[in-house]
């Protein structure tokens, strides 16, 4: 018998062995038709866990209905798809139908122990081929499941329809102990968010996902529609190693016609991120707003970010803090309020972060550890800087103003109680507390400078 939360009561669900269908193991032999059946009786029977032992299960698409789980014996129990061209292949929650949700929801579903494969390594990028697909899901868990060599996304965690003002929302997500290895590269995303409210992503590894032209190995990312609501997410002890395009993504995309913002209460802490591509963490806006009418209350907090071109990078919103994160060996600092539409940041609060050896790459802001365009209400406070110089060998600045493509100006700026050190290198000249680029407008009464330590 399987446990599954139903609200705040367990329940015990009824087991059902996928070999009592038809299924077997190992033998190159289509086994949709035997899962299909099983689901079916789950959906019969009130809910059910199917269990699967140990090999490979070849699968073209299923759908998964409420109070099922799906449940492996490890990572050797493998569902693989057949190469069938379906571009979804584990779906819980119709795509395109407009039931009534509220009438229908798809509650408590769960995956684990087990790994779910397609084919990057013999077959092409292709958008929407997704490996296991949440539509309009209430109380979904995903524990350690393997994603392996998909092509689309590994997880997509999308909407539901506004057809006949009929909504669904994923609610009480949970992904944990799960590892995304794309192979090679050649996919979207190792995770999709479109819509989503408590979703918690823990303690997984992102490997060889996404590639250099895609947005990220975890892409949280509402569609231009009133219904993709991203509210109370939290991104927390994820590792990320080769992967191309971000690390951790959040766009903020609102429709016009949207009253509240869609997009609050973002967390991203703990995760360790090596070797992206092009970014650590981004939050970027959209909607070409200037910037976004509202704080979004995003946190940045006690991550480590290394060897990435720019390791934090904020555009077009307002109300993020950026806290304790240890950021090594990046080509750039921290970019804020960047962008050739200059939509700019506003009221952000960087402190108490520490900076080793980042911003050598030759640029017009080197040796920064923050690098500010059009912005206002920033406050950089108690950071630590080690071994910060220039390509020529030049100390460092806690701060650069510099003008973008889409312009450069900044007021009530604060840069307050930062410290620079240089245990290992022997700077030419002295750190400064910032650097003003040509054509960047600043405004000096509003810049306040002070109890800043800078050596050597």
């Amino acid at each position: 018998m399987g446990v599954v939360a139903l609200g705040l009561a367990l329940v015990q669900l009824p087991s059902l062995n996928i070999l009592s269908f038809g299924a077997k193991p190992d033998d190159n032999i289509d086994d949709t038709r035997p899962l299909r059946k099983a689901l079916e009786q789950a959906k019969r029977m009130g809910g059910a866990r199917i269990t699967f032992p140990k090999g490979t299960f070849i699968i073209q698409t299923a759908t998964v209905y409420s109070n099922t789980e799906l449940v492996g014996s490890g990572p050797e129990t493998i569902l693989a798809r057949d190469g069938y061209e379906s571009r979804r292949f584990i779906v819980c929650g119709p795509i395109g139908d407009h039931y009534s949700w509220k009438r229908n929801p798809v509650r408590n579903v769960r995956f684990a122990d087990m790994t779910l494969r397609d084919w990057s390594d013999r077959l092409p990028m292709a958008e929407h081929h997704d490996l296991l697909t949440f539509n309009g899901v209430e109380n979904g868990r995903v524990e350690r499941v393997r994603f392996i060599g998909f092509r689309g996304d590994g997880l997509y965690i999308g909407g539901g329809d506004i057809r006949n003002e009929i909504v669904r929302h994923n609610l009480d997500i949970t992904v944990r102990d799960c590892v995304f290895d794309g192979l090679n590269r050649r996919n979207r995303n190792g995770l999709t968010v479109i819509d989503g409210v408590r979703v918690l992503i823990e303690n997984n590894t992102f490997t060889n996902c996404t590639s250099d032209v895609s947005p990220a190995a975890i892409d949280i990312e509402p569609n231009k529609n009133p219904y993709h609501h991203l509210q109370d997410i939290t991104v927390r002890g994820n590792t990320f190693r080769n992967n191309g395009g971000t690390a951790i993504m959040v766009d903020v995309a609102i429709p016009q016609y949207e009253k509240d913002l869609p997009v609050k209460r973002i967390t991203i802490e703990n995760n360790k991120i090596d070797g992206q591509q092009r970014r650590g963490i981004l939050i970027n806006q959209l909607s070409n707003m200037d910037p976004v009418p509202e704080p979004i209350d995003a946190l940045i907090r006690n991550n480590e970010i290394r060897r990435s071109p720019a390791p934090i990078a904020i555009e077009g919103v307002r109300g993020v803090n950026v806290l304790g994160n240890r950021i090594y060996d990046c080509r750039e600092g921290m970019m804020i309020g960047y962008g050739s539409f200059g939509r700019g940041a506003q009221d952000l609060l960087i402190s108490s972060n520490k900076v080793y050896r980042t911003g050598a790459a030759p640029s017009k802001h080197e040796g920064s550890a923050v690098v500010l365009h059009n912005v206002r209400g920033i406050r950089v406070e108690k950071n630590e800087l080690f071994d910060m110089v220039t390509s020529t060998g030049q100390a460092g600045a806690v701060v650069t103003f510099r003008a973008s493509s889409g312009g450069g100006a900044g007021k009530n700026v604060r840069i307050v109680g930062n410290r620079s050190s240089f245990p290992t290198k022997t700077p030419v000249g002295k750190s400064v507390a910032y650097r003003v680029r040509e054509g960047y407008v600043l405004d000096l009464p509003t810049l306040t400078v002070a109890e800043n330590v800078l050596g050597p």
